[in-house]
C-alpha cells in the first residue's frame, strides 16, 4: 500500500499532518501540537486527480478551516504494509 504524508502550518504555528492513499485521498491525519502531542485532525482532499489538488483541514487547536495547495508530482511515495 502506497502513503505519501503532507504538511503545513496553520495560521496559529499548530503543524498539520495528512496521510494520502495511492488515490491521494486522506486516510488519516492529525494536528501535532507544540508540546508534541498528536490531536485528530479532520481532513479531506478536493481535486485528488489533477495534478495540483487540495487538503482542507480544520485544525483541532484553534478551530480553523486551513486550505492548503500541494503538487502531485511533488509527493513522496513509501510502501507500507498492511498490518
Amino acid at each position: 500500500m502506497l502513503r505519501a504524508t503532507v504538511q503545513s502550518r496553520c495560521e496559529c504555528q499548530t503543524s498539520l499532518v495528512a496521510e494520502l492513499d495511492e488515490h491521494r485521498l486522506v486516510v488519516q491525519a492529525f494536528a501535532r501540537t507544540r508540546d508534541g502531542e498528536h490531536e485528530p485532525a479532520p481532513a479531506h482532499t478536493m481535486s485528488p486527480s489533477k495534478p495540483r489538488f487540495d487538503v482542507g483541514w480544520l485544525c483541532s487547536v484553534c478551530g480553523r478551516n486551513v486550505l492548503r495547495s500541494f503538487a502531485a508530482d511533488a509527493l513522496v511515495w513509501t510502501d507500507r504494509a498492511t498490518v
